[in-house]
Formats: structure tokens, sequence, C-alpha cells
């Protein structure tokens, strides 16, 4: 018999929207871990159901809870709801310069060196070639690094038996193209909750999803994701994140922080080393002589990042211009780093560039080839595979 009193007892609405927070993170986790696992054979009606939940979940924690006092609002579950929608959408195959991150992943992790003979081999991927016929790798290992702990976790997996343990199946390059959708899904939380110290929750929600869906990330979060784009955006954004949190502060550890974020955020895409200007210029300009110590903690991460960068080229990038200058192949590299900045014109004219005055320097350093007049130039065909240059 039911006390008297106990029905009519009022619910804590406060506990009730802890819970359905919690359970809705967790239905969250379901959904990618659900997602990943499509690759090793599972439904896809699994993450379909996880992402529903985790809607069901949001909504209740919201309407229970009293204002403001949960991370879920109204917009923020729009969001969300719209990005654990999508999240069965991401195109779950390596591809593009996808082979050559995840090359300088699974070859040092699972073979223990930098031999990529076998990685483009087990990915059936065409092995892009040094100028001097060495199969390479021509990215640098930003991206590999953020996809590690997602490998590993397939690793695992299959290691469980649901996959051959053998770092080239469908389970592997699941782990990593949905770890491409959920860091720029994160970064995408990141912006809007930084904007919402700045603006209306409104406002906010639909810079983001402008940001989303009006420009070429949606695609490369979903139809592209083994691009570097994903993980740049949110190695970017969490640079910003933490330089707006540092600069009202000399404490070199936080400013240590940002040099951290920024220079993985070179690694993953060498452009945006630009932003590294932000916070510099920042602490320059409106430290004064105060500037010393944070600039060294924000400095020091980002030297040692781009010397690990540089230890790794003398490894396997063995036509990169500073790794190898002494090999003559430095501008060569240099011009095919720079990727497509003569490529647009050579589509337009290639009659003049395939012979006569035009092809003068500029193609003589993508084909490695000293500038010489036609007459005295012997052309040799690229052996290195071309690609389009990242936008």
């Amino acid at each position: 018999m039911v006390p008297s009193g106990v029905l009519d007892a009022p619910i804590d609405r406060s506990r009730l929207t802890r819970l359905a927070e919690r359970a809705f993170f967790a239905a969250c986790a379901a959904a990618w871990l659900a997602t990943v696992l499509r690759g090793a054979g599972a439904p896809a009606g699994w993450s379909t159901s996880a992402a529903l939940a985790a809607i069901a979940l949001g909504l209740i924690a919201m309407l229970a809870s009293p204002a403001g006092r949960v991370w879920l609002d109204g917009p923020r579950l729009a969001l969300v709801a719209a990005g654990l929608l999508s999240l069965g959408s991401v195109y779950q195959a390596v591809g593009g310069d996808g082979y050559e991150y995840y090359a300088l992943l699974r070859s040092p992790v699972l073979d223990g060196d930098l031999d990529f003979v076998d990685d483009f081999a087990g990915l059936g991927a065409k092995p892009v070639l040094s100028p001097r016929g060495e199969i390479t790798s021509r990215v640098a290992m930003g991206v590999s690094l953020f996809w590690a702990p997602h490998f590993l976790l397939a690793h695992l997996l299959a290691l469980a038996g649901l996959a051959p343990a053998d770092g080239f199946g469908p389970l592997y390059q699941a782990a990593v193209t949905v770890a491409s959708y959920v860091y720029a899904f994160a970064a995408l939380l990141v912006i809007e909750g930084m904007l919402r110290r700045r603006t209306s929750r409104a406002v906010a929600l639909l810079v983001v999803l402008a940001i989303w869906l009006a420009t070429p990330l949606h695609f490369y979060m979903t139809a592209n994701p083994s691009m570097s784009h994903g993980v740049s955006v949110f190695a970017a954004t969490a640079m910003v994140w933490l330089w707006l949190r540092a600069r009202e502060t000399e404490d070199p550890r936080q400013w240590a922080l940002v040099g951290v974020a920024g220079g993985l955020a070179a690694l993953v895409r060498p452009p945006d080393a630009v932003l590294l200007a932000i916070p510099v210029l920042d602490l320059v300009l409106r430290r004064g002589a105060q500037v010393l110590r944070p600039l060294a903690g924000l400095l020091i991460p980002i030297a040692l990042l781009g010397l690990a960068q540089l230890a790794l080229a003398r490894r396997a990038f063995v036509d990169i211009g500073l790794a190898v200058g002494h090999h003559g192949h430095d501008a060569g590299r240099a011009a095919e780093a720079l990727g497509g900045v003569f490529q647009d014109r050579v589509r337009r004219f290639p009659d003049r560039f395939a012979h006569g005055r035009f092809l003068t320097s500029e193609m003589a350093a993508r084909r490695g080839l000293r500038a010489q007049p036609p007459a005295e130039r012997e052309i040799q065909p690229p052996i290195s595979r071309r690609r389009p240059p990242e936008m």
C-alpha cells in the first residue's frame, strides 16, 4: 500500500533535469559509437535510434529545468538535433588527401615505421612519390594526431573481434571519418557558446547555422570528411577560445595552451599558421613591457611542435624544402606545397604551358628542372601524382 501523501509529493525537477541531461549526453555518445560501428556491420538504425533517443531526452531536460539551470536549452537542442540527424550521412571511407593523413597515422602506430608502401597498398590507393621516386606523404602530421584516439579505439574494437585488426578495414575508416565530423561539430558548439556571450541566443544560432550550412563546411564534414577541413575548424576554434580566456591574464601556462592549440592548427592545415598572428599581436600591442612571460609561454609550444614536424619531415617527407634542401628538390616541393598557384593558368592555357617560352621558372620549379631555353631543356615526365589543392 502506497503511504499517504507520496503520490501528492512534488517532483524534484532539478534532479529530473540533471538525470535527463546526463542521459542526453550518453545517448549522443551512443549515436556516435553506433555510427562508427556501421563500419563493422552494425545496422544504420542503431545510430538513428540513439539520435532520436538523445533528442527526446534533451526535450525532457529542457522542459523540466528551471530557466537557465542547464547547458541544454531550445536553440542548442535544435542545433544538436540537426547534428545528430546529419551524423548518419557521413561518408565513411578515406580518399583524396585522406590517404596521406591515414598512412602517416597507421604506419607508425601499427607497423612501427614510416615506410608507407604497405599503407597505400592496403588502402588500394596509388602511392604518392617524391621526385626521387620514393613513396612518401606530403602532409603535415596534425590531422593524424587528431585522428589517433579514434583510430586506436577502432583497433581495440577490432582486437575484440568486431573486424580484422589490420588497420585498413571499414571500421578504422569509419572511426577517422566520423571523428572529423565530430570535431567540426564540436567547433560549431564552441562558436555558438562564444557568440551567445556577446549577442542573443537566436543570433548565435543563426550565425552558427550559416557557418555550417552556407559554407563548404557541411560538405567537408559529410561528403569528404577525410580531408583536413573538419579538424582544421576545430583546431582553429580551440585556439581562439583559449586565446579569449587567456588574454586577460599573464599566466604563461594559459598562453602555453593557446600556443599548443595554435601550433596544432598550423600542423593540421599549414596556411592556418597565419592565425597565430592574432594572439601574438594581441600580446605585443596590449601588454607592453609585461609581454615577455606570456609571449614565451605562447611561443615555446609552437616552436616545439614545429621542431617535431621538422624531425618527422626528415624521416618521411624526403622531398620537402626545409627538411631536405640539400637534396636539391626544395624548389619543386615548395612550389608543390603552394598547391595550385599556377594550376588555373595551366588548365586555361595548356598549349602554352606544355612547350615554348611559358615553360620557365614556375613550371620548371614544379617539375624540379632548371629553367632553360626550350631548345636546351629536356622535359621529364612528372613522377609524383598530381592532385587538386585543398581549398
